[in-house]
Parts: C-alpha cells; sequence; structure tokens
C-alpha cells in the first residue's frame, strides 16, 4: 500500500498547525522535513516547528540531512549531526542522506561516492535511527553504484518512475498546492510500510554548530 507525502524546509516557511490539517485533509499522510546539512554547519531553523505542527495535525514524520561528504568519515560525521538534530524526535520514517550537491558530492567518482553513502546510512542506524538516501534517477543511473541494501528515495519528475532498483520513496513532483496553504511543496509516494519507531538508542552527544550557525 502506498503513502502520499510532502518533504519541506526552510524554504516553504514556518507552517501553522491549521495548514498541516489543510495538507491533511487533501490526502497527504506524512512529512519529510529538512533537519540540516553541509557538513555539520547548518540547522534548518524550520524543523522543529515542522516535527511539532506535522504532529500535532496526525501526520507521520521524517527528516531528511542535504550531504556535502566527500570521505567516508565526513559522511559519518554528517550522520552523527543528523541524529543530533533529531534527538527526542520520534519518527516514523527515516533520515534520508540527500545526495544532490554538485560541488561535493557530485565530483566524487561513483565508486567513492557509493562508499559515502553507505558510510552515512550505516552510522546512523549504528546510532538507532532508520536510515536511507535520496538522489534523482540520473545520479542513481550515472554516479552511483548498486545500493543493494539502502532504501533508495528517487526524485523523479515524471508519471512513471523509470528506476529499476528496490524503490522506497519516489519524489514525483515540485509542484503540489493546497487549498489555503501558500505555497508549493515537493510530492512523494512511499511504497515501504515503515511503522512507528521508538529511539533504542538515543543520541546522547553534544549538539553543536559550526561558525556558519542557523540557517534563517
Amino acid at each position: 500500500m502506498k503513502r502520499k507525502g510532502i518533504d519541506v524546509s526552510y524554504w516553504n516557511g514556518r507552517l501553522t498547525e491549521e495548514a498541516y490539517r489543510r495538507i491533511k485533509r487533501n490526502g497527504i499522510e506524512f512529512v519529510i522535513a529538512r533537519a540540516g546539512g553541509y557538513g555539520g554547519t547548518m540547522a534548518d531553523s524550520t524543523f522543529d516547528n515542522h516535527y511539532r505542527r506535522a504532529r500535532e495535525s496526525g501526520l507521520g514524520f521524517g527528516a531528511y540531512y542535504y550531504s556535502t561528504a566527500m570521505t567516508p568519515a565526513q559522511a559519518r560525521a554528517e550522520a552523527r549531526h543528523a541524529v543530533a538534530l533529531c534527538r527526542g524526535k520520534v519518527f516514523d520514517y527515516p533520515i534520508w542522506m540527500d545526495v544532490e550537491d554538485t560541488g561535493t558530492l557530485g565530483r566524487l567518482p561513483k565508486r567513492t561516492l557509493t562508499r559515502v553513502i553507505r558510510a552515512f546510512v550505516n552510522e546512523v542506524k549504528r546510532l538507532g535511527r532508520k536510515a536511507g538516501v535520496y538522489a534523482s534517477y540520473s545520479w542513481l543511473t550515472e554516479k552511483i553504484d548498486s545500493l543493494e541494501g539502502i532504501d533508495v528515495w528517487v526524485a523523479q519528475y515524471n508519471d512513471v518512475n523509470d528506476y529499476k532498483g528496490k524503490t522506497a520513496m519516489w519524489q514525483y513532483s515540485s509542484e503540489g498546492r493546497f487549498e489555503g496553504v501558500q505555497g508549493h511543496f515537493d510530492l512523494n509516494w512511499c511504497y515501504k510500510d515503515y511503522g512507528g519507531e521508538e529511539i533504542s538508542k538515543p543520541y546522547e552527544g553534544p549538539l553543536s554548530l559550526p561558525p556558519r550557525g542557523y540557517f534563517t
């Protein structure tokens, strides 16, 4: 059974509970919100609001993290930052590694990029969270090796998902609109039943931000 959801970030603003209730009435069942990214230098200042309002509206929730890692060590550090940003929150959906930055990840050889992805995913799992990777159809087919054993969230704005690998989620449009809610939203289908998640191994490390600070 597939479920319909949206993904959001700072660019969608600080949505109210009423906005999320309107979104839910249009058949949306879950939200994936950006927690942060950029090598541990940015926390999305709207993340907590998205979590709180989505939960108050009865929507499922997960997170994504915009990666700029170029080595497995950097990817593991990003994973720890991502888990720290999600501390204290109960998720239904994974923490997704957002793989799209052309200036960093996009410069890596295919084998290296795949190792970086696996390092992030494995570290998030080690810390007690579910994990997966988000990438475009072109990256998945041209820049990344086999992702067997990793949940894949495919971005392809199309009537059909052409990715031949196993798809956990598919982002099929960036033009979602909801009556009474300002702006437009990315739309997704989730094909995997994740169920609820309580953290069995909560991250207790420090939550620090380098000089770049919060993205506001």
